[in-house]
């Protein structure tokens, strides 16, 4: 599994729990370049720059990482989050989910990986966990249907917020996801 956080001069601590969690590779989101992870180690790790859209430079070979929206697909990011967190409330016969049928045929078009975050889902209790929760599954189901690439990673921000890949797994096959897609999120 590969594994997406947000470190604040904690790296070690990420390194460490991933080692025992059995993640192969941690990628570093980081909102300044300047930040990025230099020390050599013997745990194999990537930074991405975390950015708005607009801010993403058009011809470039670096990777990105964005909050989810229409420009984050259009200037194809390597990864775009958090479809889901919109504050839109859902109607009587469908979910406000921040994805549809457009967004996804964009998405696979474009080979951006639309992604799925652990941490949104331990950040919210009671009913709104249950609402993303279902807006998740509504989204996993436009991404098989217009096979769009997909990403699943705890987007942690402390250590101890990371997941292991058999948890994510686990929830992820309950959301409606197969184990063969599981597998291919996962890396």
């Amino acid at each position: 599994m590969i594994d997406i956080v947000f470190p604040n001069k904690n790296e070690e601590q990420f390194i460490e729990l991933a080692k025992k969690l059995g993640i192969k590779q941690l990628i570093f989101a980081y909102a300044n370049q300047k930040e990025f992870y230099t020390k050599k180690t013997n745990f194999p790790t990537e930074n991405l720059l975390l950015t708005t859209p607009q801010k993403m430079p058009k011809q470039t070979k670096n990777k990105y990482i964005c909050k989810g929206n229409r420009e984050a697909l259009e200037q194809r990011a390597y990864v775009a989050y958090d479809f889901e967190q919109t504050e839109r409330s859902d109607h009587t016969h469908y979910r406000q989910s921040g994805l549809n049928q457009v967004l996804c045929k964009l998405a696979t078009e474009k080979n951006v990986r639309i992604g799925f975050s652990m941490s949104s889902i331990l950040s919210v209790t009671g009913v709104k966990q249950a609402v993303l929760l279902g807006r998740i599954a509504q989204n996993i189901q436009f991404c098989k249907k217009y096979k769009t690439p997909t990403k699943i990673a705890s987007f942690a921000t402390k250590p101890e917020h990371m997941r292991s890949p058999e948890d994510l797994a686990s929830l992820f096959t309950m959301l409606g996801m197969q184990k063969t897609e599981i597998k291919l999120a996962l890396d």
